[in-house]
């Protein structure tokens, strides 16, 4: 049940879909498996997306913790740092993303964000 709704709230996100029914899907997928990492993940990003950066990050920090060899979890933390001004660590995740071969439309945003 927590996967699906994980799933069906990353589906609503990448598909340009209703972010408030994305974050309702996301919260619930947390709250009902709190140590699933990718929920935590698409929870994060979904406040981003919804410009909720302050609120995002930790969640993002969580899942650069518990997972630190994953790209996708250091691009996501890399940009919501970026957004909060906080240029010198959101440089370090988005290098850290890059050097653990982030791919993809990602790894071009995170070249373009390091560009600036």
């Amino acid at each position: 049940q927590s996967a699906a709704a994980n799933n069906l709230a990353w589906a609503y996100v990448q598909g340009g879909g209703n972010l408030d029914v994305a974050l309702s899907l996301a919260q619930k997928a947390k709250q009902v498996q709190p140590n699933f990492v990718n929920a935590t993940d698409t929870l994060g990003w979904i406040q981003y997306k919804k410009g909720l950066y302050s609120s995002a990050v930790p969640l993002l920090q969580e899942c650069v913790t518990k997972a630190p060899q994953s790209p996708i979890y250091h691009y996501h933390l890399g940009m919501a740092l970026l957004a909060t001004g906080d240029r010198a660590k959101s440089r370090d995740q988005l290098e850290a993303a890059l050097r653990l071969k982030l791919a993809g439309a990602d790894a071009e945003n995170a070249r373009k964000a390091l560009s600036r």
